[in-house]
Parts: C-alpha cells; sequence; structure tokens
C-alpha cells in the first residue's frame, strides 16, 4: 500500500519577471508527513555543517501552505 498525498493547485499567478506564485491546498497528514520530511534535511544539513544561506533553496521565493 503506498502513500496517499492530496495536493492541489488552488491557484497561479504568473509575474512579468517570469516568476510564478502558487497556493496549494494540502490535507493534514500530507502537511504532517512534508513538515517531518524537510525537518530530517534540516537536521542532516546542521550535522553536515551547510550553512544556514547554502541550504535554503527558497530564501528569496514566497511558499504558502
Amino acid at each position: 500500500m503506498g502513500i496517499k498525498m492530496k495536493i492541489d493547485i488552488t491557484d497561479m499567478i504568473e509575474h512579468e519577471d517570469g516568476s510564478a506564485t502558487f497556493n496549494f491546498d494540502i490535507d493534514s497528514s500530507t502537511l504532517k508527513m512534508l513538515a517531518s520530511e524537510k525537518l530530517k534535511e534540516i537536521i542532516v544539513a546542521a550535522a553536515k555543517n551547510i550553512s544556514e544561506k547554502e541550504f535554503d533553496p527558497i530564501s528569496d521565493h514566497k511558499v504558502t501552505i
């Protein structure tokens, strides 16, 4: 049995500079799983002494959950 995840794109706004802003509808179990996986990445990065600036792939992007 696989993991069921619900992630729907509810809105997308394209900007003149070529970037885009997305809004997602995510169920609570999917959100918990994604948060858990990201936390694992942060812990691994800290253990490898990767600086926050090098590790943060979305520092200049807005993410709405």
